[in-house]
């Protein structure tokens, strides 16, 4: 049986495919409602429409008495529905709808597992919070689902779950969908798969597919912190993983793969990772984010963000990839970086290019044609791993980041990890993230008066983050006055923001443009012009003919501050209409060991780091605040350094001017609690 995106809401169901067979029939079956959080176990037949009394246990079996189709409707409840009796069985086809993970739990407190689910079975649970379950001495914390049957969670979160010997939250060994959900805190003490295992090691078909999830602080004491898939002893072709839009972030794995480890003595290309996020994991051994050997295929990797990842052991490699034999996997349109091991600090081994990858090192190998479309040695200028729209977090790409349009628009996903269209420019942006500052339409003919104006620009935010419009106007390009913000509704598009003037003076030309931003940018309009009508009515005694002023580009650094974040606030003197850019930068001693020919090399370099970069636009002569926000990998480093100096380089160019450059430095502090001074 194939699971297919089914997107379960609290008693919301929209089904799409043959997993979904359950739903399609439960017109026809029964709806079982639980009324008691408690354990209690009559046998079968208890939850009939005449019960007065009907616990989770009682609903499960009545939908394995009736051979399927069975919906059991699981309301809200401030006191979790506790199992003391064993784990839930499933023999038949049933659907659990949840009244909201956030607020229908479902525990075993810690004494046996939660969910199996037996051949043919196929089980869907949506809207439920499944924690503290116990796998005991065997696989599966929360769930297991046998070869043969098949288990979906959406909308769902999975916590604190543990099991000895693999698979924390799940042990798959049939056929798993993870869709819109949380995995976190999950544990294997002796195990494999923190959060997930797949074990193809039969010869049954298993597969697991996550979509629009966050796995993230889970636990591994062997490899995979997040996820294991093994098949070493599986037909070619039956064992596979699938990872789309979806963030892996802190897990650990105590030997390999901090957050997957793909390991198939004779399973080709069954791993794939698209539009996805691994940063901050964590290994011991080798491959801070991925593991992957032992495979006769190259599996799939592409528009993903790898970035932070490491490796902690004193003789580790591949701060965030390392390869174990076989064929290295193939990367596209990804953003490999930030690695950090005693060997190899992005890579250890050369994987495959399919072009337009970014690596700020040189460890993967990148070599793709056409030529230069792989970045090296290229820092990918990345925002913290946080809230940046859409369901998870995500890593921004600054402004000015060479990642953005620098893609494949070939093989690029439709959406990036957030839900944002791609491509916003010319090009997909290499990784998970796609930036999407607001789109200006056209400016409509003013409708103009003596001392009226009436005009109306078209802008859309193709963000899944709103923005905002303003207009500027003047009687030359200073444009001395802006008017109020106008909200851009997130992922809209064209649309009309209109601005109606009063009080201007009759005969005169005024210049004007639209400006829109939201979090990923700030375009600005052309310049134009209209004339209102009537006469100038003032009265010019002497003609000089005076020859136009190069606008002023000389400004002026007022202060820093720092906020306790990271993010620098530069309070700048503007000295005329134009715009700010600015890159704040500083270096650290870092400590470099390779091996060559036997022999242990040992370096000292001088790295220089982002900080980060922003911009703001001038409008006229005064005071201009710019803001730098504070990158991962910075972070990350300044968590190590304790205090750095940085330097803030900034840009400004003057409206129908010439630029000018100054920097300026700054001490950035970091206290042992994170916060930054």
């Amino acid at each position: 049986m194939t699971i297919r995106r089914c997107g379960i809401k609290p008693a919301v169901f929209v089904c799409v495919a043959v997993m979904c067979l359950a739903l399609a029939s439960a017109a026809r079956a029964a709806t079982l409602t639980v009324t008691t959080t408690g354990d209690p176990d009559n046998g079968t037949g208890d939850c009939a429409t005449t019960d007065v009394s009907c616990s989770l246990r009682e609903a499960v079996n009545q939908a394995n008495l009736d051979g399927g189709g069975d919906v059991i409707m699981l309301p809200s409840s401030t006191t979790a529905y506790t199992l003391s009796k064993g784990t839930l069985t499933f023999t038949a086809d049933v659907t659990i709808d949840g009244g909201g993970a956030s607020g229908t739990t479902i525990s075993a407190g810690n004494t046996s597992r939660i969910i199996t689910v037996e051949a043919p079975a196929a089980v869907i649970v949506g809207g439920v919070t499944v924690e503290d379950g116990n796998g005991s001495g065997d696989r599966g914390g929360a769930a297991e689902v046998d070869a043969g049957a098949a288990l979906e969670f959406s909308s769902s979160i999975l916590s604190s779950n543990s099991a000895v010997n693999g698979g924390g939250a799940i042990e798959d060994n049939g056929t798993l969908d993870v869709e819109e959900s949380s995995l976190t805190s999950n544990i294997s003490p002796s195990g494999a798969g923190g959060a997930i295992e797949v074990d193809g090691s039969g010869t049954n078909v298993v597969s697991a597919t996550v979509v629009d999830s966050d796995i993230s602080g889970n636990t591994a004491s062997t490899s995979g912190g997040a996820i294991t898939e093994q098949s070493f002893n599986s037909a070619p072709g039956s064992t596979s993983v699938t990872v789309t839009a979806s963030t892996l972030s802190g897990n650990t794995a105590y030997t390999n793969g901090g957050a997957i480890m793909d390991s198939e003595a004779n399973d080709p290309a069954n791993l794939t990772v698209t539009d996805s996020t691994l940063e901050g994991n964590k290994a011991a051994v080798q491959g801070g984010a991925l593991y992957i050997g032992n495979g006769p295929n190259a599996e799939p990797f592409t528009n993903d963000t790898i970035d932070g990842n490491s490796v902690t052991g004193t003789s580790g490699v591949g701060g965030d990839i390392a390869l174990g034999g076989g064929v290295p996997p193939v990367f596209e349109n990804t953003i490999v970086a930030g690695g950090t091991a005693a060997s190899g600090a992005d890579c250890d081994g050369s994987v495959n290019s399919a072009g337009h990858n970014l690596d700020d090192g040189h460890g993967c190998g990148f070599t793709a044609a056409p030529a230069g479309s792989d970045l090296i040695n290229t820092a990918p200028d990345l925002g913290p791993l946080q809230s940046n729209g859409g369901p998870l977090p995500t890593m921004a790409l600054l402004a000015g980041s060479p990642a953005i349009d620098a893609g494949s628009n070939i093989s690029c996903p439709a959406e990036d990890e957030r839900g944002v269209a791609r491509p916003q420019g010319a090009a997909c942006d290499i990784g998970a993230y796609e930036s999407a500052p607001p789109v200006l339409g056209g400016v409509s003919v003013p409708s103009v008066g003596t001392t009226t104006a009436a005009f109306t620009a078209m802008v859309a935010d193709p963000d899944v983050q709103a923005g905002a419009a303003f207009f500027q106007i003047g009687t030359s390009t200073d444009y001395d006055t802006t008017t109020s913000s106008q909200t851009i509704t997130a992922l809209s598009p064209a649309s009309p923001y209109q601005l109606v003037l009063s009080g201007l003076s009759p005969g005169t030309v005024y210049h004007y443009r639209v400006v829109a931003f939201d979090p990923d940018g700030v375009v600005y309009g052309p310049d134009q012009q209209f004339t209102t009508g009537g006469t100038n009515t003032t009265t010019t005694t002497t003609t000089t003919t005076t020859t136009p002023t190069t606008p002023s580009n000389r400004f002026t650094f007022k202060h820093v501050s720092v906020a306790s974040g990271g993010a620098l606030t530069v309070a700048l003197g503007a000295p005329d209409a134009g715009g700010f850019v600015a890159k704040a930068t500083f270096s650290a001693r870092k400590t470099v060991i390779t091996h060559r020919r036997g022999k242990r090399i040992v370096k000292h370099v001088r790295t220089t780091y982002t900080y980060g970069t922003g911009s703001v636009g001038s409008v006229a002569t005064g005071t201009s605040e710019l803001r730098i926000g504070l990158s991962g990998s910075a972070a990350r480093e300044l968590k190590a350094l304790g205090s750095a100096s940085v330097t803030i380089t900034v840009t400004f160019t003057a409206t129908g001017g010439s630029s000018h450059r100054e920097s300026t430095t700054v001490t950035v502090r970091r206290s042992r609690r994170g916060k930054y001074s």
